[in-house]
């Protein structure tokens, strides 16, 4: 029953490391709270869970489904979120989502997004299938990189992006830049000296 479900919540809520890392929730009635709850474990830096799946949950406060969605930016062990018929699947929490796995206001902020969300119920936004197909990548080193080479350099460079980030972070983010063109450079470079080189087979 209700009681039951929130019980266990709160149970996981207090000691985090009973958390599985599979938590399925289809068709329960989780209400406000019950999310509310949900969130703030996957806000917890000891919640362990990979998989979550809250499909057919009843409809809750869009206040309430941007607090959950944006509890995943701060994730960094769930890998695949099924919440699609409990309404946090139209199209302003679909925005929201996007915002979480690539926020592209800042440097700052595209380096700080979550880079372990693969999979998303069954999205059916492209943009957001392609930020969780990079995320995929197991060196999220390189997926934070990507993500800031192709939104604030491949795009448009500005330069305003810099002034209110921290010293610590606008070292690595530029380190990680520098990485990154270095890379496309010498590939682009050896892709060049293999065309030129008569007999080359790759």
């Amino acid at each position: 029953g209700d009681y039951e479900l929130m019980s266990l919540l709160e149970c996981f809520r207090s000691n985090p490391s009973l958390i599985p890392k599979t938590l399925d929730l289809t068709a329960n009635c989780l209400g406000h709270w019950g999310l509310v709850v949900i969130s703030d474990l996957l806000r917890n830096r000891c919640c362990s869970l990979e998989r979550l799946n809250m499909a057919n949950t009843d409809p809750v406060p869009y206040d309430t489904v941007s607090y959950a969605v944006n509890s995943v930016k701060c994730n960094s062990t769930l890998r695949e979120l099924n919440i699609d018929t409990c309404g946090l699947a139209d199209e302003k929490c679909l925005d929201l989502l996007s915002s979480v796995v690539c926020d592209t206001t800042s440097i700052q902020s595209t380096y700080l997004s979550n880079h372990t969300l693969v999979k998303f119920g069954n999205c059916s936004s492209r943009e957001i299938s392609l930020f969780l197909a990079v995320n995929s990548n197991p060196n999220k080193s390189f997926i934070a990189r990507h993500k800031v080479i192709y939104h604030h350099f491949a795009k448009n460079f500005r330069l305003d992006l810099f002034q209110d980030m921290q010293p610590a972070v606008l070292v690595e983010v530029l380190t990680y830049v520098y990485r990154g063109f270095a890379c496309c450079d010498k590939n682009e470079k050896e892709q060049k000296h293999a065309a030129k080189t008569p007999g080359n087979l790759h």
